[in-house]
């Protein structure tokens, strides 16, 4: 019951011994192999997916935002040409829905 509720959901009791503020308690073999368990089992693969899909997002905002925007086709002058436009617009419709 330390880490699951009886009701299935996950306990509070990690928080709890958080919110104690007692190294001693919190480094306890126990509580640190139950963290531990949850961290390298279930919260690093999502805080990892997480990260990953953050940093691409901000790739391609940053790109459809800066970089496309500011790119000129050669011997158009300050215009786009229509590949470019094509490719913004599919990674703002992709940023932005």
């Amino acid at each position: 019951h330390f880490l699951v509720g009886s009701d299935g959901n996950f306990s509070q009791n990690i928080e709890w011994l958080v919110n104690f503020n007692d190294p001693k308690l919190i480094c306890h073999p126990v509580a640190a192999m139950a963290v531990d368990l949850v961290w390298n089992n279930v919260a690093f693969r999502t805080f990892l997916f997480n990260k990953t899909w953050f940093l691409f997002t901000t790739c391609i905002f940053i790109s459809s935002q800066s970089i496309l925007t500011h790119a000129t086709a050669s011997g158009n002058g300050d215009r786009l040409s229509l590949n470019g436009r094509i490719v913004m617009l599919v990674f703002r419709c992709f940023i932005y829905v």
